[in-house]
């Protein structure tokens, strides 16, 4: 009896070991935020926000006239067309994406603290933008079961490594 408690202890501590290092390690969780950054500005670049994490997608709202006018006078980023509502003038906004880590495994995505030409920093702009109607900073239902399922498959790969 006392052997099969000391394997049970030892499976513990192995699982506890793998759930450390491969899901809440900073590292880990470095990765898992930048899983979600990248779905944010997938879904950003084809003209759509969420506004509360958990939500569908929806259009962002439409530009303006005039804004349209001049965005044609403007030099855009490559990923949009005058026409867009996509957040995607110079493309700073979505590259300025970071992952903050919390003690307790979790992160938050936010826009760096980088001061624009002319202009608020980009953690500003993802403000006043979100204010405007084009919140998007949040994630869609279908963005979080894209998350959890990759946190699955590397929980399953971690364990198949150590077992």
């Amino acid at each position: 009896m006392a052997a099969v408690k000391q394997q049970i202890n030892q499976f513990e501590r192995l699982l506890i070991g793998i759930i450390q290092d491969t899901l809440i390690s900073n590292k880990a969780v470095k990765a898992f935020g930048k899983a979600a950054i990248d779905l944010i500005v997938a879904r950003t670049r084809r003209g759509y926000g969420v506004i509360k994490t958990g939500a569908n997608a929806n259009r962002l709202k439409s530009l303006s006239s005039s804004y349209v006018e001049f965005r044609k006078r403007s030099k855009l980023d490559s990923t949009t067309s005058p026409g867009k509502s996509n957040l995607t003038f110079s493309g700073q906004l979505l590259k300025s994406l970071i992952v903050e880590t919390k003690q307790d495994g979790s992160f938050t995505i936010r826009a760096n603290d980088r001061k624009r030409k002319n202009g608020p920093t980009n953690n500003e702009l993802a403000q006043i933008v979100a204010d405007n109607g084009r919140p998007f900073l949040g994630l869609t239902g279908s963005e979080i079961k894209q998350l959890s399922q990759l946190y699955e498959t590397g929980l399953a790969a971690a364990l198949k490594k150590r077992l």
